[in-house]
């Protein structure tokens, strides 16, 4: 079993990009939850089934399960920033006594796996626990898995593709349960078979509790909460049917009704990535400035997407069908929101109807992309993600770096202290197995991964002095609303 420090693997990078985005953006209460990207992962069916666990020690699994589902083979011991890890579960609390009752708790369950021989009459089976030794020290969380775990992580015999950002946001644990159990099934099509109400109850690993026995008291306090929730957050639209036992009113068996749908969850990301979208139209094919965004898009108390999208229409339509040039298009799409105009029918018609050469006609209108953004496939693959962040970071933290080479000597020492004690900073340093210390310039210059990190920092701090000016002296905030950006 190696000890060595695990290196970065895909799965540990793209977890890192996306909190160092999020924390960036929403603070140190930063949770997955509150991410522009989703992370999926590969999980053993086996693993899904593993009986009466806490809704934080399920939470804490997966996230481990994640972790360690593309490292090497051969590796089995893991590490990672308590931070890192603590975003990844959606986990606010500063209650670590609670974190470290839900992992010791996982560690104390195990799992049954089998192998049938040939010829053989009984299966061989071993029962491993689902997490070996688990820790938390200097502010890194330790764990490690039995080998027959790790080939369940890597050569699966049956797997489902699970979202860490929906299962994470779960606050039922019998929805948890039920959403697991419905993705590892949901190939087979909707509805399921009939399956007997024990069974559901495994599912939502209630089946040894009591006070659930009678199925009246199931159905309200445990299998309606989970279908509720699953509804409203996760991408699965879900309903039940049940059936009695012949010549009885006993409830015997359930089936589910299901179908994919964008939950609130998803519906909330594909919003921010649309309005992130519409912001870089606005910026980079128009010009517009941070001043003519918020006068325009605060006129009348807001304006709807639907009417930013029409007027950006409208001026590209002008611009491919005028035959004087449009000199200030971005003043014409100011001009266009603010008035709610859109292509009128009959132009379009017209346009249509009227005979022109082929030398006469404009060349194709296509919606024209912002310098560095990325097309953004309905499910994108781990690669595809990471490749988008990556090339988002870079120019973000070069921008900010660039910020950085003009501030003051003073300027510069302050942010490279204040960068040290941040989350952000401290997740990059574990990735790149970094001793504690000051950051230096030299160490900036020559270190891509954390100058960008660093970039995206400075950039931080400078928001919060441009909002602060009124209140401060010159100096920095003088420094920070400048051009020195860009």
């Amino acid at each position: 079993m190696s000890n060595l420090p695990v290196p970065a693997n895909a799965g540990e990078q793209l977890a890192l990009a996306v909190f160092e985005e999020t924390v960036n953006r929403e603070g140190p209460k930063a949770t997955l939850a509150r991410s522009r990207t989703d992370i999926t992962y590969r999980k053993s069916n086996v693993l899904i089934d593993v009986g009466e666990l806490s809704l934080t020690a399920r939470k804490g699994l997966n996230v481990m399960h994640f972790l360690a589902s593309q490292a090497p083979a051969e590796v089995q011991r893991f590490d990672v920033e308590v931070g890192l890890f603590k975003f990844l579960m959606n986990y606010e609390s500063r209650n670590h006594q609670h974190l470290e009752k839900a992992l010791r708790e996982a560690q104390k369950s195990s799992i049954r796996i089998e192998r049938y021989r040939a010829g053989g009459t009984a299966p061989d089976w071993i029962s491993v626990p689902l997490v070996g030794a688990v820790g938390v020290a200097g502010g890194r969380v330790y764990f490690d898995f039995h080998p027959a775990i790790r080939k369940l992580h890597l050569d699966p015999n049956s797997y489902t593709y699970l979202s860490l950002r929906t299962t994470c946001v779960f606050t039922s644990i019998y929805a948890h349960g039920l959403y697991e159990h419905l993705k590892a099934i949901a190939y087979k099509g909707s509805p399921t078979e009939w399956l007997p109400v024990e069974e559901v109850k495994r599912w939502l690993g209630v089946a040894e509790t009591k006070w659930l026995a009678e199925f009246k008291t199931f159905r309200k306090e445990a299998l309606q909460k989970a279908v509720d929730q699953l509804c409203e957050v996760s991408d699965l639209h879900v309903d039940y049917e049940t059936r009695a036992m012949p010549g009885s009113k006993k409830i015997a068996s359930i089936r589910f009704v299901f179908r994919p749908q964008s939950g609130a969850l998803a519906a909330s990301m594909e919003h921010a990535l649309e309005l992130r979208s519409l912001y870089e139209t606005l910026v980079a094919e128009f010009g517009l400035g941070h001043a003519d965004i918020e006068r325009v898009t605060q006129a009348g108390g807001g304006v709807s997407t639907e009417r930013i999208k029409a007027a950006i229409e409208f001026v590209r339509h002008r611009m491919a069908t005028q035959t004087k040039k449009v000199s200030a298009p971005g003043r014409l799409l100011v001009k266009a929101i603010e008035e709610g105009w859109s292509i009128p029918t009959a132009e379009v018609e017209a346009d249509a109807a009227a005979p022109r050469s082929a030398a006469a006609l404009p060349a194709p209108v296509r919606p024209r992309r912002a310098v560095g953004a990325t097309p953004r496939a309905p499910e994108p693959h781990v690669e595809q993600m990471q490749d988008a962040l990556k090339r988002e970071y870079e120019s973000e933290g070069e921008r900010g770096f660039a910020l950085y080479l003009a501030a003051s000597e003073g300027q510069r020492a302050e942010l490279r202290s204040s960068f040290v004690r941040t989350l952000l900073f401290r997740a990059v340093r574990a990735q790149l197995q970094r001793e504690k210390g000051p950051v230096t310039d030299a160490e900036l210059q020559s270190t891509p991964r954390l100058r960008h990190a660093f970039g995206q920092h400075v950039l931080k701090a400078a928001g919060k002095a441009a909002r602060s000016s009124t209140q401060r002296g010159a100096g920095q905030a003088v420094l920070f609303s400048g051009g020195a950006g860009g």
